[in-house]
């Protein structure tokens, strides 16, 4: 018999397989990694990855007029080439602003994604870690891809 889930779907997408168990770890995982793989961000939540070692999603900073003549106090102290590096400085700020801002959103989406599709059970655990589809993968990661204790007793035993 098929459980009912405990959550509704998120109008106009598609339904992800839904983690109630062990038995669902490797589908449901290996879905949540190719939905973080479209806009690049596997590689700031992969849980095989310890987090001193993981990529780092960071605002870029946005270019003034220091950046192009460090001693200018104001517009009037740079150049004609000053003001051009500062536009060219500023277009790409703007593109990569936007792309963190998507990043950083679909990075908020994967968090929500990863609370929605898995069992209240699970849910439950991954509270502190809210917003952060890292520390939630690391987490279900050390359940369900590591046997069991009684089982890597069973087999010292043997």
């Amino acid at each position: 018999m098929a459980q009912k889930r405990d959550i509704k779907p998120r109008k106009g997408m598609p339904s992800p397989p839904f983690l109630w168990s062990a038995d669902h770890w490797r589908l449901w995982k290996n879905h949540i990694e190719q939905v973080a793989k479209k806009p690049e961000i596997w590689g700031y939540c992969n849980p095989e990855i310890e987090r001193a070692e993981l990529s780092c999603l960071k605002e870029p900073e946005e270019p003034t007029i220091r950046s192009v003549q460090s001693l200018a106090d104001s517009p009037v102290d740079l150049s004609l080439a000053d003001f051009t590096n500062l536009h060219s400085l500023a277009s790409k700020y703007k593109a990569e602003l936007a792309t963190y801002q998507k990043k950083k959103h679909a990075l908020e989406d994967l968090s929500n994604l990863i609370m929605e599709s898995i069992s209240s059970e699970f849910r439950s655990l991954l509270q502190d870690v809210y917003g952060q589809p890292h520390e939630q993968l690391k987490i279900l990661s050390g359940m369900f891809d590591h046997p069991p204790r009684k089982t890597l007793k069973k087999l010292q035993s043997d």
